[in-house]
Parts: structure tokens; C-alpha cells; sequence
């Protein structure tokens, strides 16, 4: 019946630990369902009760507060009574109250509360499955001045988010999670603290459900993921002050997840249409002439960017809020350009400390300042020499903010955006405590966070103080977080109806409803490329649906083999910027040779194939919180194989991207998950997960003759291994130019798969022109029906089947069903597969900017036929630009049982489009005719050798209802 169940202990002995108090005059309440069915609420008061540890200063008595938000949202509130209360508790704007519970049956609840008496415990059991999602007796309950811990069991190892370092997609047991925002370097991989602020997980159930938990806190914190014995595993948070204000969430997927807490926390914002395009960013223009005519540059080789940064080059020796005058006439060459690109300029960082510095002296006089400990004015080493910093915690900081921000606005240049840097904050160096500061500072925290070298590091000292005395200790996590409040709300004054667009590198929870985030200063190395991908799949589940990473690296040198694999990358990132440092050489494709030129300038092309896609991506975003950028466990989170993919990655729900992250490679290995079929987007061509006489999870058959032969270990790479080609008829075992390339595809190959050890994984490399390799092939005489062959260009499949796996106990309903295929990827290409299932909308000719997409109503429509032949898809268009938005278009397109239909959710004549061109891939037979209104549709054709049918000419209104039947 889904009863809350409550279970009392008895004590004896020594014992230290919170209780659940009955007595009189407070006692605790469970509010229930009239019916009795379920626990709905709990108010009590906990009593420390400690005769083993007299010396701990844990707080006497607190008051808790247990609510059931929705049947499958719940929160907990532990904090001291009001009378008693010492605690920073961040204002409502940051974490908004509670919601009043939505009216439900508790029959509806899918889930049971356990409570606990002595010690005070609660448990959250999933009532479908009996699996324990939340249980805070793996820890004991600790809550001083300076100290909290709580803790709670994990249903699995399989846990994602705790968003805000470098570290893997899935997160590791028995590791430390800290979260300090932290301005030092980027160290990919080691898993320290960053500019992020997300300590929000997502674990996955045996059963394939998930559930996730968010500590809703400004303090310090380290979280330590703990692996137990026999399989079990929990999660520990121990926090240096505030409250517990937690929230818990199950879903039936990630996705559930991850849309209830986004809206709690604030769902994404809606960006600027331009700003899916590709954006030109260095630090290091001499001028204003140097950096558009570079613009027009590019414009003349046929590479458009969408918009450019301005970065310190603009400002007066790097101090914020002043303009160079090799700068001041950047207005007058952007009027000369036709269609300019659109600008978004760094806005700065502190204020520099200067009598003579009219920013510092208003913010000085109004006691706008940071202050130590002593009360002294808080100050540090930047760009501009000595710095000072804004207090954003006092309102009428935002106000003189807002005046220096529209004073640039007016009077240099009426940017489209801002970008916020160094906003941890940062300072050079390590900054030392001050000695003198208050006795008790120390004492009040006995426990200090393992933070990247010191909590002091490129930062100003916890010790600092805001407004009333606040401790920056408390709040310097929403530092950045209060920045880009005052900051949009001060854009919204000069043009309120409009998205503006702001980049912030420092982010906090429910920062992605405002801003756009980077990762940091990236290194041009190929490790940096592979962290970006796991950096940005971890940070779209926290809602940061908008980021990306600096195409080709910000520090140091980069090579075209990386800068070309990196552009194939960033042109699927939600933001596609390149940007890089004076000291670094160019790295825009002007910078490279006209063979590079011209793929830079198709991969960039690719991006704005997929622009109208993109643009309903955050759409959905922002009304459902889902992530742009996806990890693949997202999507197919019933399959484990997926759980650990971190190199490949869906873009929505309909592509998945499988991109080069190693050096010198030429091929790819690609899973396809579950009993779907994938199509190769250049081609059509189809791949099943899992192909006709094939077992899932078994590796597949095939008669292998591979005959192993070494070669000389080259200089600066690693030892290849080659496999001599068998001579078959037809078919010559020399080297192969790129002139006779089309025959090694169309020829009657199977590529087999093997490994340094035995035959199962291939070393094809493709051809990259201008050079030659060797095509490392393997000849059978009959190929597998599981090989499939395809044109030039196209792309060839190396099947290797998933290795059978020991059954996780754990994941008993949860097992591998896909394969890998190894898919060939010359430097030119980067491997996309549309899923099965699949509707997507493109713009109908190839346009050369965003604006003329906008303005052309044609439209193309792919659909992807899955095995039962259906598919689904969705088209969202508005203005691009406005904030308010009171007329947009919204439809659904689904095919399903040899109907086509488009069903107009929201319509707006301004912007429905017409749909010129369907083309229906996937059809196992081909259409005698096809029925619109009607009447015979003539104009389709049809190609019976894959399948595929083109229907034109039928113009189709996306904000009208159509019906297309077609009959076999």
C-alpha cells in the first residue's frame, strides 16, 4: 500500500548522535494522506545526545524539516532554530523558496520514507522496485558552526555530475570531490577543483531507473564517493558551514532527472540565434582595423564567423572600462562592413587601485569594496597592476555597475554581448591569510576542504569580508554568481526585450538560465581536446546547457592535425569559439594551407547545416532543461556498455557524433547501441546494432586470415602494426593513391577485425590526402551480412561485436546489446550517425550565414526510418533575438504506419516555414503512390537499391496541418 514506514531503536551505552524528539513542547508530526496512505511531511526537532564525545560542538538541537515537494521529488531541511541560528543562509533569489506541493495522491508516490528514531535516519525507497535511493545512515549526521556532514547510500557505482572539474564522465569510487571555485590552470584529468560549482549527481538503478541528489549550499565542500564491500557504495558530503537544504529526485531516465532539477535550480536560457554560428576570438588584435579587416579576410576565402571578441586588447593598459585609442573607431569599420558580425567584448576583470581611476574612486567613496579581516580594502595582482574587488552582495553595487556597463554601451560601442573572466575571482599568486584576523576565524572550522593547494590559491582569503560582515568564505562560490545577476539585470535596463549573450568562465548553480560558459585556458594538446568532451558532457547535466571549449587551445602552439580535429569537434559543441593567447600563433583557417582551408571551411559548414536543429535543441532546453550536447548514457542509459562512453556523443536525440581524439589516427572506433539502426549522414547507408544472425554481446563471426607484419618504429610515434593485404582477383597489394581509392571501396572487401594480440581489431587507416598510407585490408571471399559496403566517401564498417561480460549482479536488468564498428576518418572527415527514428529539419540550400536562414523560409526535411518504421521530430523558430517571446512557431512531425503527419503546436505566420524537399530513408519497400489532400502526389521518385524516397515540390506550411499516406 505504499506506507511511510517509522521504526524507533533504543540506546544503550555510549552514544553520540542525533535523535528524533517526541517530547513536549515541540513534538515532531508526520502529516499523512487522510487514507493513510504514505508519509507526506515530517517536522521534528532533532536532540544532540553525545556521552561518548563530550568535546564535539555539534549544535544541541536543530530542527528538520521533511517534505514531499511532488510523487517523486522530496526535500530536506536541517538547520538550527531561528533563536539559535549562526549559519549563512544565501537569499532566495540564489535558491528560491520551496514550492508549495503540488496537489497529488499520496497513492500516486513513487516512492516509501523510512524514519529512524535513535540515531535519526531517513531512508527514500523506490516503491516499484523496493531499491533504497536514499539512506543518511552511512554517516553520521554532524552539524557545527564550521562543519555539516550527512551522507547517503548509492544504488550503484554508476554515477554521473558533481559537475565543476576535469575529471571523467563517470565518476570514480573512492575519489574526493572538492568544491572550491578555483582560478588556477586547467589540469585535465586530476580532478580538481575548477570554476564550477554543481554538487548535483545522477545515479543510475539496477533496475534502469535513475534517481539524483542536490545539496542546495553556497559553502566549501569536499564530497567523497565511497567504495564499500560487497558491492556497496555511498556518497559523504562534509561542508564548512550553512545549512543541509537537499533535494531528492527519481526519474524513470537521466533526463527525468536531470528536468526536475533544472527546474528547481532554473532551467537554461534561450541564446541568441548568432550565437550558435562560430565565433573569432584572440587575445592579441593590434587594432581594430587589424581584427575586421582579418574579419574580411575570412569573408573573401568563403569562412564566415558569426561574431568576433573584443578581449583586453581594446581597453587602456588592460584596465576595465577604458578604451584604447587604437580602438576607439571599431564602430566606424564595423558601419563599412556589409552584414557585420555580431560583437560581444570583455568587460573586465577587478577595479584597479587608483585615485586616478574613476570606476575605483565612486566604488571606494561608496564602500563598494571587498575588505579583510582587518577592514582594510581586500586587493591583489592582475592584468590592470593592483586590484581591488566589487562587492556584488550590496545592491548599490549594482547600480554603479550598471552605469559603467551602459557607459561603454553608449559611448563605444553597442555590443551584443559580454563576456565575464577571471570572475572566481582571480588574483596572481597565493594569497596569504592575514594574521591578524579575529581568533575564532580558525576555530569556527575545524574541518578544512582538500582544495587545490590552498583555499588562498588565485583567489582572494575566505577570511575577506562583504556587506555585514559577510565571510567570503560563505559566499565565494556565488561570487561569479551575483556578478552575472547585477550584470543581466543592468543589460535588461538598456534593452529589455532582448537575449543578450554572456560568457562567463566561472559558473554556480542555476548560472546556466543567464550565461554561457567556456572551460578555461585549454592547452593546444591532444589531451586537452579528449577532456573537453567529458568537461562539457558533465556540465550540460548541471543545466550549463550552452559552453564549449576554445577550438584548437588557448596556450601554446597548436598543429593542424589537432586544430582540424578540434574544429570537427567544436562545430557540435553547444558554443563554437576559437580563441587563443598573443603568445600563440594564429589559428584561424587563414592561418593554414589552402588543402586545411577548405576543410576548416566544410566542417564549419556542417555546423550550419544542422543550425535550425540546434536552435529547437535549446529551445527544449530551455522549456525542459534537457542538455544540448548529450552523453550517450543519456540516452541509452538501459544499456551498460554506454555507461562509461565518453569519446563519442549524441547532439540531441536524433545525432550522434563520433569524433578523432588521437593523434595520427585514421579510423574510429564507434558503438551503436541497443536494437537500433543508425544511418551515416553523408551517405544514407544503414548500421545495425544488431545485424540478422548475430547474438548481442557476442563477438562476431567471420573467417579471419590475418597475417601480422611489423615495420619500423618511427621517430616521435608509436610502433604501427600492418597487415599484409590478401591477393585476390582483382585486386593488388601495392601502395594506393588516391586515384584508385574508390576501388578498395567498391570492391568486395570485408575488413577484419583484429588486435595487437590476436584478430579482432582493425588498423585500417583511409587515405588523407595529400599523403599516402598503406590500407591495412583483410580479403575474405565471401563477405558477412554484417559487413556493410558503401561508396567513396561513404563510410565502411569493421564490426566487432561487444566482448561477453561477466553479468553484473547489480545490473540485472541492465546488459550490453550493441556492437563497435571501427569507421574510417580521414583527416576530412568527421563520422555522423542519424538514429533511427529520426526527423530532422535543414535549411534547404546551403546558406553562408545565419541571418539568411532566418530569412529564408525553405526548409528540408530528413526523416530516418527506425525498424518498425517510425520516427518523430520537432521544429521551434521564433526571431532569434527577442526575450519576450510573443510569436514563434512549434511543430511536431511524426511518421508512423505509412502515415506522414505535421501537427502545429504554436503558430505564428512570421515565422512558419515550408517544408520544399522530404526525403524518407529506411523504407524495406518501395511506394506504388503517395495520398496528400487527397490526391495523388506525382512529384517523388524513388530508389529501390536503398531504399530511400525524395518527395518535392509539395511546399508544406509547418503551421498548417498536413497528412501524407503512402501506399504500397
Amino acid at each position: 500500500m505504499g506506507v511511510g514506514i517509522v521504526i524507533c531503536s533504543l540506546y544503550t551505552g555510549l552514544f553520540a548522535a542525533y535523535i528524533l524528539e517526541e517530547s513536549k513542547p515541540e513534538p515532531s508530526r508526520f502529516t499523512m494522506d487522510p487514507d493513510g496512505h504514505g508519509i507526506r511531511q515530517l517536522f521534528g526537532r532533532l536532540e544532540y545526545l553525545n556521552t561518548s564525545h563530550p568535546s564535539i560542538d555539534n549544535y544541541p538541537s536543530l530542527k528538520v524539516k521533511l517534505e514531499a515537494i511532488s510523487p517523486s521529488e522530496i526535500q530536506l531541511r536541517i538547520a538550527p532554530p531561528p533563536s539559535e541560528n549562526r549559519q549563512f543562509i544565501p537569499d532566495t533569489d540564489i535558491f528560491p523558496e520551496t514550492p508549495t506541493p503540488s496537489k497529488f495522491n499520496n497513492r500516486d508516490l513513487e516512492y516509501d520514507l523510512a524514519i529512524k528514531y535513535v540515531p535519526f535516519s531517513i531512508r527514500v525507497i523506490r516503491k516499484s522496485t523496493k531499491a533504497v535511493v536514499f539512506d543518511s545512515s552511512v554517516a553520521e549526521l554532524v552539524f557545527t558552526e564550521g562543519q555539516l556532514q550527512i551522507g547517503t547510500s548509492l544504488t550503484s557505482d554508476k554515477l554521473y555530475g558533481l559537475a565543476g572539474d576535469s575529471g571523467p564522465l563517470l565518476r570514480r569510487m573512492g575519489k574526493t570531490h572538492t568544491f572550491w571555485i578555483n582560478g588556477g590552470e586547467y589540469y585535465p584529468g586530476q580532478g580538481n577543483n575548477l570554476y564550477g560549482y554543481h554538487p548535483f549527481y545522477i545515479n543510475l538503478e539496477p533496475s534502469g531507473h535513475s534517481n539524483g541528489m542536490v545539496v542546495m549550499t553556497t559553502s566549501p565542500m569536499d564530497v567523497d564517493l565511497i567504495d564499500g564491500d560487497n558491492g556497496k557504495h555511498g556518497i559523504i558530503y562534509k561542508i564548512m558551514g550553512g545549512i543541509l537544504n537537499l533535494r531528492i529526485f527519481l526519474g524513470a531516465k537521466p533526463l527525468d532527472v536531470i528536468g526536475a532539477y533544472t527546474r528547481v535550480v532554473g532551467r537554461p536560457f534561450l541564446p541568441p540565434a548568432w550565437s550558435l554560428g562560430f565565433s573569432l576570438s584572440r587575445w592579441g588584435w593590434n587594432s581594430s582595423a587589424h581584427l575586421l579587416q582579418h574579419h574580411r579576410n575570412l569573408e573573401r576565402s568563403g569562412t564566415r564567423y558569426e561574431s568576433v571578441m573584443l578581449d583586453i586588447d581594446y581597453m587602456e593598459q588592460k584596465t576595465p572600462f577604458t578604451i584604447n585609442a587604437k580602438f576607439k573607431d571599431y564602430k566606424h569599420h564595423l558601419k563599412n562592413i556589409k552584414d557585420p558580425p555580431k560583437t560581444y567584448i570583455q568587460i573586465g576583470f577587478m577595479m584597479k587601485k587608483d585615485m586616478k581611476y574613476e570606476p575605483f574612486r565612486r566604488a571606494y567613496y561608496n564602500n563598494l569594496l571587498i575588505k579583510t579581516c582587518r577592514g582594510d580594502l581586500e586587493s591583489g595582482r592582475n592584468y590592470p597592476g593592483i586590484v581591488t574587488f566589487p562587492d556584488f552582495l550590496n545592491p548599490k553595487t549594482s547600480r554603479w555597475w550598471g552605469k559603467l556597463i551602459r557607459g561603454v554601451y553608449h559611448d563605444f560601442l553597442e555590443f551584443d554581448g559580454i563576456c565575464l573572466d577571471l570572475n572566481e575571482p582571480k588574483v596572481w599568486g597565493n594569497k596569504v591569510e592575514e594574521r591578524n584576523c579575529p581568533k575564532n576565524y580558525k576555530q569556527r572550522f575545524p574541518y578544512t576542504i582538500k582544495a587545490q593547494r590552498s583555499m588562498s590559491w588565485r583567489t582572494i582569503p575566505p577570511s575577506s569580508l562583504h556587506r555585514s560582515s559577510t565571510l567570503h568564505l560563505d559566499v565565494h562560490n556565488i561570487y561569479s554568481y551575483t556578478k552575472t545577476r547585477s550584470t543581466i539585470m543592468e543589460l535588461r535596463k538598456i534593452n529589455p526585450n532582448r537575449r543578450w549573450f554572456i560568457l562567463s568562465r566561472s559558473h554556480f548553480m542555476g548560472s546556466g538560465r543567464w550565461v554561457a560558459f567556456w572551460n578555461g585556458d585549454v592547452q593546444s594538446s591532444w589531451e586537452h581536446l579528449r577532456i573537453s568532451v567529458p568537461n562539457l558532457l558533465t556540465l550540460g547535466m548541471a543545466g550549463m546547457a550552452m559552453g564549449g571549449s576554445d577550438i584548437c587551445g588557448y596556450r601554446w602552439d597548436t598543429n593542424v592535425e589537432l586544430c582540424v580535429r578540434w574544429y570537427q569537434v567544436g562545430a557540435f559543441y553547444p558554443l563554437a569559439r576559437t580563441h587563443n593567447r598573443y603568445t600563440a600563433k594564429d589559428q584561424d583557417p587563414l592561418a593554414f594551407s589552402s588543402t586545411y582551408r577548405k576543410i576548416i571551411k566544410q566542417t564549419m559548414e556542417l555546423r550550419q547545416n544542422f543550425i535550425i536543429y540546434l536552435y529547437t535543441l535549446f529551445y527544449i532546453a530551455h522549456t525542459k532543461g534537457h542538455p544540448v550536447m548529450r552523453a550517450m548514457m543519456l540516452e541509452f542509459s538501459e544499456d551498460e556498455e554506454t555507461h562509461g562512453l565518453e569519446q563519442q556523443f549524441m547532439v540531441g536525440d536524433a545525432i550522434m557524433v563520433c569524433p578523432v581524439l588521437e593523434k595520427n589516427a585514421r579510423s574510429v572506433r564507434c558503438y551503436l547501441p541497443r536494437e537500433t539502426i543508425w544511418y551515416d549522414f553523408y551517405t544514407a547507408e544503414v548500421f545495425e546494432a544488431n545485424p540478422p544472425n548475430s547474438q548481442p554481446g557476442k563477438q562476431g563471426r567471420g573467417k579471419r586470415n590475418c597475417e601480422k607484419q611489423s615495420t619500423k618504429r618511427k621517430k616521435g610515434h608509436h610502433e604501427e602494426l600492418r597487415y599484409k593485404v590478401k591477393q585476390s582477383k582483382g585486386m593488388n597489394t601495392k601502395k594506393h593513391s588516391l586515384k584508385n581509392y574508390k576501388n578498395y571501396y567498391n570492391s568486395n572487401v570485408y575488413l577484419c577485425a583484429v588486435s595487437r594480440t590476436s584478430c579482432k581489431k582493425s588498423s585500417f587507416e583511409s587515405p588523407n590526402p595529400p599523403e599516402q598510407h598503406d590500407a591495412g585490408i583483410q580479403r575474405n571471399q565471401t563477405v558477412p551480412q554484417t559487413t556493410l559496403l558503401t561508396p567513396h566517401n561513404s563510410t565502411v564498417v569493421i564490426p566487432t561485436r561487444v566482448k561477453p561480460k561477466k553479468r553484473n549482479q547489480m545490473f540485472g536488468n541492465i546488459q550490453s546489446r550493441g556492437r563497435y564498428v571501427t569507421l574510417p576518418a580521414p583527416l576530412d572527415k568527421l563520422n555522423i550517425l542519424i538514429r533511427g527514428g529520426s526527423v530532422l529539419l535543414t535549411p534547404y540550400s546551403q546558406q553562408h550565414r545565419i541571418s539568411e536562414i532566418w530569412e529564408n523560409p525553405w526548409i528540408s526535411m530528413g526523416v530516418y526510418l527506425d525498424q518498425k518504421a517510425y520516427a518523430r521530430g520537432q521544429l521551434y523558430f521564433d526571431d532569434g533575438i527577442s526575450r519576450f517571446k510573443s510569436s514563434a512557431s512549434f511543430s511536431v512531425i511524426t511518421v508512423v504506419g505509412g502515415v506522414l503527419t505535421v501537427v502545429p503546436k504554436i503558430t505564428s505566420k512570421a515565422f512558419c516555414r515550408i517544408i520544399k524537399e522530404i526525403s524518407i530513408f529506411g523504407m524495406k519497400e518501395m511506394p506504388r503512390s503517395l495520398l496528400y489532400k487527397g490526391r495523388h502526389v506525382t512529384t517523388f521518385h524513388t530508389w529501390k537499391e536503398n531504399g530511400n524516397v525524395l518527395i518535392h515540390s509539395l511546399r508544406l506550411n509547418t503551421c498548417e496541418f498536413h497528412k501524407i499516406v503512402y501506399r504500397f
